[in-house]
């Protein structure tokens, strides 16, 4: 099968349906905007199931629509479909939605609550009647390797620091560490910034300046 992803500012409504569903490709809806987010999500599934890239308009809802059906029907043809609405612009949604009526396919909506993510799957008739047929909760947790790695590319862990600085970080990292799921110290990314400590708990994540 195949998920159709519209990709927004945030990374995460996709990565974590994709690793909970597992679909066998997943076809990434990006725009100008967010070509850079779309690339990274590409390397971070790749592992798992084949990735295709398709740009479109943010706001054209018509040309969107248009040209999403056609780059289905050329490319994951013979595939059933599932659409995931979480991500991208409203207008993307509006698109999506509509292909998903037109093609009678499942969608999807992914709810992050404080300390739960939930997964909403629909199903369309082809007279529009929307049908809620699950709620589920996705147990996966979206590590920070993968947080960093969707929002940025690149990054390095340097560990802590020499000196009192060091030691104070370290005396910090210690006591967080059995209230979370993930910690690492001294995040570098596109070496000139920094962070002391990058958290993670459950599907949120954190960052902490240590003075």
């Amino acid at each position: 099968n195949a998920m159709v992803l519209l990709v927004g500012e945030q990374p995460a409504p996709n990565l974590l349906p994709v690793r909970y569903l597992r679909p066998d490709t997943a076809v990434l809806v990006y725009t100008d905007l967010t070509s850079r987010t779309a690339g990274n999500l590409r390397r971070l599934l790749g592992t798992t199931c084949r990735c295709l890239l398709h740009k479109v308009e943010a706001y054209n809802i018509p040309l969107a629509q248009q040209t999403l059906a056609r780059f289905l029907e050329e490319e994951v043809a013979g595939h059933s479909l599932i659409f995931n609405l979480t991500g991208g612009t409203k207008p993307m949604v509006l698109a999506a939605f509509g292909l998903a009526h037109r093609y009678n396919a499942p969608f999807v909506y992914m709810e992050t609550q404080r300390d739960r993510t939930l997964l909403y799957t629909y199903s369309i008739s082809g007279r529009g009647t929307i049908r809620l047929e699950k709620q589920e909760t996705i147990s996966e947790a979206i590590t920070i390797d993968d947080h960093l790695r969707a929002y940025l590319g690149e990054y390095e862990v340097e560990g802590f620091a020499s000196g009192e600085g060091g030691v104070f970080e370290k005396v910090i990292h210690t006591t967080l560490e059995p209230h979370v799921d993930e910690i690492l110290p001294n995040v570098r990314i596109g070496g000139a910034l920094e962070i002391d400590l990058v958290i993670r708990r459950g599907n949120r994540i954190g960052i902490a300046e240590v003075k």
